[in-house]
């Protein structure tokens, strides 16, 4: 796994996060809390409060020593990761960098991760209205957490989006990019897998 880490994407986390500082700031997708998470300790001397969500205990241990209110857990539950059916239709139907793994690889990604889930507690990010959202969690869980933390988050200013030439956050990118109330800050389409990062105007 390669950690978001002093490259083009973590400048901008940081820029755009210490914009809005003192904020509260959501990160779905922690690990280690060693790459993306780094980003925003500046924030955090300057007042904000960070919640950072790992599912993989191992590195939530890591990622609970950092300076963040980190959660351990699926930022949603079970029942709302996309269907192998749906899996299977996003990658014959729409090209992106996920086609460079073999379905059954990424399929096999899906059922390792839904053995995993059943395990650990759900929801964990319910009822957190952050002005700052990062989404980097699992593939095929961004559409469920996007929903659930921008949708129908009144507090939401910024939002930023790893892996959007991927099934995480392609459609939660031109959402985004097709909306009149958001504005596009920041993307590189190059990046890894893509990245974006929207404000609210």
């Amino acid at each position: 796994m390669q950690e978001i880490y002093q490259d083009e994407f973590w400048k901008n986390l940081k820029k755009w996060s210490e914009s809005i500082s003192p904020c509260t700031i959501l990160e779905i997708g922690g690990g280690t809390g060693d790459g993306s998470t780094t980003a925003f300790f500046d924030a955090i001397t300057m007042g904000s409060t960070v919640y950072s969500v790992e599912a993989r205990l191992e590195r939530f241990e890591e990622l609970s020593k950092k300076p963040v209110k980190a959660l351990f857990g699926c930022s949603v539950s079970a029942d709302d990761y996309l269907s192998k059916n749906a899996v299977k239709d996003f990658y014959k139907l729409q090209p992106t960098k996920l086609n460079d793994t073999k379905l059954k690889v990424v399929l096999g990604w899906l059922e390792e991760e839904l053995t995993v889930v059943t395990k650990i507690p759900n929801n964990v990010v319910a009822g957190i209205q952050a002005e700052f959202v990062f989404i980097d969690g699992s593939p095929f869980t961004g559409e469920k957490e996007f929903a659930q933390t921008v949708t129908i988050n009144p507090k939401v200013k910024i939002v930023a989006l790893d892996d959007i030439d991927d099934i995480k956050n392609y459609r939660n990118y031109f959402v985004l990019k097709n909306s009149p109330q958001w504005e596009l800050l920041w993307e590189d389409w190059n990046l890894r897998n893509g990245a974006a990062i929207f404000r609210k105007k």
